[in-house]
């Protein structure tokens, strides 16, 4: 790579801190990610806050992160329902080994 274009390390600037822990947070597993949403959520908008400062490469992370936040956020109400659903199916499975 040529000194102009030096590869992505987040020791190269003040989002750094943030981008490290946002990656750190991306090793979740989905649901683990949903449980911290919130805090996702605030490194995301923390990172974006510095976006006028960014190198190439670490906007197109920022522009990754927005869509994952993006797409986590819209499919909440879908998680919940089928969370709701296999917690009722779960209490009629268990009310009827009950009255077997």
């Amino acid at each position: 790579m040529s000194p102009k274009n030096p590869p992505f390390e987040c020791g190269q600037s003040p989002a750094s801190p943030v981008i490290k822990r946002l990656r750190r947070m991306l090793t979740l597993i989905t649901e683990d990610l949903m449980d911290d949403f919130g805090e996702f959520s605030e490194f995301v908008k923390e990172l974006n806050d510095y976006c006028w400062r960014l190198t190439k490469e670490e906007k197109r992370f920022l522009d990754s992160v927005l869509r994952l936040e993006k797409e986590l956020k819209d499919s909440a109400s879908f998680v919940i329902a089928v969370e709701n659903v296999k917690e009722c199916h779960a209490e009629v499975t268990e009310a009827v080994d009950s009255q077997i």
